[in-house]
Order: structure tokens, then C-alpha cells, then sequence
């Protein structure tokens, strides 16, 4: 996956993003919205080396048409990945950054 990354997270653990090998990736922003009929819970993650960290505030209830944004910039070195679920299906995350080659 490349950036920007566009997913619908799935009621399981769904990839959003993983950092290439050989690069480092400066994550800007990350969207969560609630596309579905109701209202959807959802949480996304930074996962590495077996650790699982939740996003402040990407991990909360979305009402209908509701967008939650993280624009804090985050660092994720090769082999890191953006992770999230929801409660049911309609909660779109999209993430936009760059990527880096490592030298």
C-alpha cells in the first residue's frame, strides 16, 4: 500500500497502512467517517513489533455523517502499520502522508 490509503475497516483488525521496507513514512492526517446508516464505534491503532497502540482521537462512538480527524504528524518507521476496526461495516478511514526511501 502507498499513500494516501483508503480502507473501510472491517468489524476484525483491518490493515490500513504499512510502512514499505527501505522507507520511513510522516503520517499528516488521518480521517475517520461514518458513511453508514447509524451510528458506528471504531479504533485505530499503530501496530508494531507485536504492540498495539490506539489513536487519540480515532478511537470513539461516530454519529451518522460524523468525521473524527487526527492531524497530529506521526513517524512510522518500515514494517509499522496503521490498524483499525468498527463496530459494523460504513466507517471509512483515509490516511495521507509521504514516504521516504531509506539512504
Amino acid at each position: 500500500m502507498s499513500l494516501p490509503s483508503n480502507v473501510e475497516l472491517g468489524v476484525a483488525e483491518t490493515v490500513i497502512y504499512t510502512v514499505p521496507f527501505g522507507t520511513v513514512a510522516e503520517i499528516q492526517t488521518i480521517h475517520a467517517s461514518n458513511t453508514a446508516g447509524a451510528a458506528r464505534t471504531f479504533t485505530v491503532s499503530v501496530k508494531t513489533l507485536g504492540l498495539t497502540v490506539p489513536i487519540s482521537p480515532l478511537n470513539q462512538a461516530l454519529a451518522l455523517d460524523e468525521i473524527a480527524i487526527a492531524a497530529d504528524p506521526l513517524r512510522l518507521t518500515e514494517g509499522c502499520s496503521l490498524v483499525g476496526y468498527a463496530s459494523s461495516t460504513g466507517v471509512l478511514c483515509l490516511v495521507t502522508g509521504t514516504e521516504t526511501v531509506i539512504e
